[in-house]
């Protein structure tokens, strides 16, 4: 599973996001807090890491969610 930074959205182009798949039936924009307790504990770590790596301004290596060094 690859996070890709794909920039912010503009207020205007939130709104105007609509699903296009048959299996969905909405979307909604979280907070990674809103996020987090929705979220498998493996999931919540890879985006948790995906915005620290927006932060350090780098990518990471991470299997299920966990970095390298933490095995």
């Amino acid at each position: 599973m690859s996070i890709f930074d794909g920039g912010r959205l503009t207020a205007e182009e939130a709104s105007g996001l609509k699903p296009v798949d048959d299996e969905l039936v909405g979307l909604k924009l979280l907070t990674f807090e809103q996020a987090e307790p929705l979220l498998r504990p493996s999931m919540a770590r890879r985006i948790d890491s995906a915005i620290g790596a927006l932060a350090e301004d780098g990518p990471r290596y991470l299997e299920f969610g966990r970095s390298q060094a933490s095995h």
